[in-house]
């Protein structure tokens, strides 16, 4: 009698393990699969902030108050590549802006050009620094004059062979955006997307 009741007490137990073994493996057969996770494109572009570490990657300089002047964040708003841009909020200060030391490369000798496009609401100015391992200060980098936007969107084209003539293509270190004196009161908005280098 006991044996038959052991052998009952076994079949039960096998029996639950069978159904519930069953029920994951359908519960997991239902699961829709997990969504791929966004990743930034290869070269030739170097950003376009599909991704929250391309946005990470853009930061704001803790000099002078540039902080308290300028923010950065990731936008669905005026996107050029992909559905996201970089959304830059200016404020009050003579030179505020960000800048980003990560680049899916830092030799740029085989492009011709630094391309990106650039959404303002109003007429602005953009000026540009790049910087390679050797910078040190303003003459040892390379600055651009300061490129004026129109409304809307405007693709900036910065020349690599003038970058040159001041700093090292194959050992590129930061790249700077930033706007000149804006003034009080006002806020100026930039969204910048699709980053790119072009042969």
């Amino acid at each position: 009698m006991r044996k038959l009741v052991k052998l009952v007490v076994v079949l039960g137990l096998a029996v639950v393990m069978t159904t519930s073994m069953s029920c994951k493996k359908a519960n997991e057969e239902k699961q829709p699969p997990a969504a791929p996770a966004a990743t930034e494109p290869g070269l030739p572009v170097l950003f376009s902030f599909e991704t929250d570490d391309a946005v990470a990657a853009w930061k704001v300089e803790e000099v002078e108050d540039v902080a308290k002047a300028c923010k950065v964040s990731a936008s669905t708003e005026n996107a050029t590549d992909g559905k996201r841009s970089l959304k830059m909020v200016l404020t009050e200060h003579k030179w505020p802006g960000a800048y980003t030391t990560t680049f899916p490369t830092t030799d740029w000798s085989g492009y011709k050009k630094l391309k990106f496009d650039v959404t303002t609401d109003q007429p602005r100015n953009l000026h540009i620094r790049i910087d390679d391992t050797d910078s040190t200060d303003y003459a040892s980098r390379y600055n651009s004059g300061g490129e004026d936007l129109d409304k809307g969107k405007t693709t900036v084209e910065v020349y690599l062979d003038d970058v040159a003539d001041d700093i090292s293509l194959k050992k590129i270190a930061r790249l700077v955006l930033f706007g000149s004196g804006v003034p009080a009161g006002e806020t100026w908005t930039y969204y910048i997307d699709n980053i790119r280098l072009e042969k």
